[in-house]
């Protein structure tokens, strides 16, 4: 800055060819930092808003005297006989309404947090017995005994195709591309499709999450003029 004769102040302009230098260049780092720290805030939201879910349903049931007062009132009303624990009363009511939380603590207190890949792998573990038993027994009495050698040596080799290596892959379900769009074009759809996904997986209720999961099984059927096992 320049002061004139008259004491006005004049900005000084660079002269031609000279670049102007900026005092301090914004960092990529500070701005990874806010876009971190404003996950951290929604995290933190959602979190207190589960929390105080969770003692709205529940206060009314953390003291027997409140379960035994419940209990009179829908036993006069309904006829209800059998009288509820208040752990399982617990459990109930808050599976009933936050069945995705519920279930996500269920589901790693019964294999930790990689029992979704775990149950992939059983299930083609299951499979594959499946379709052994059924060549081995008397239902296969069309197949000589060289077709069913080569049908088991194929079965034997049965393998997941891209298994996913946790629950959230698990569930992921990717989005169309489009190869004709551009580069960003694409990159917004997929981030948008990921979002979508993380909102609806908060209402998304599933009953294996929520209890141990059972014994699973699969209709096998054999198409004799495909040479082809349905499954």
């Amino acid at each position: 800055m320049r002061r004139g004769a008259a004491g006005v102040e004049r900005q000084h302009l660079p002269d031609a060819g000279q670049v102007p230098r900026l005092r301090k260049p914004v960092r990529h780092a500070f701005l990874s930092t806010c876009a971190a720290l404003t996950d951290l805030h929604c995290r933190r939201m959602l979190l207190n808003y589960l929390g105080w879910r969770v003692v709205a349903l529940l206060g009314p049931a953390t003291t027997v005297e409140m379960m035994n007062a419940r209990h009179s009132f829908y036993m006069a009303k309904f006829g209800a006989e059998d009288q509820p624990q208040l752990l399982g009363f617990c459990f109930e009511q808050a599976a009933r309404m936050l069945p995705v939380a519920v279930g996500r603590m269920a589901l790693r207190a019964v294999g930790g947090a990689d029992s979704a890949q775990r149950l992939v792998s059983r299930m083609v573990e299951e499979i594959r017995a499946s379709l052994l038993l059924l060549l081995k027994g008397s239902d296969v009495s069309w197949l000589n005994e060289q077709s069913k050698e080569v049908a088991i040596a194929k079965i034997r080799r049965l393998r997941l195709i891209q298994q996913p290596v946790n629950s959230t892959a698990l569930e992921w379900e990717p989005p169309e591309l489009h190869p004709e769009s551009s580069f960003g074009t694409n990159v917004v759809i997929l981030l948008s499709a990921r979002a979508e996904q993380s909102w609806m997986r908060l209402g998304k209720y599933n009953h294996l999450d929520r209890l141990p999961v059972p014994q699973l099984r699969m209709a096998v059927s054999y198409d004799v003029y495909r040479n082809a096992i349905d499954l």
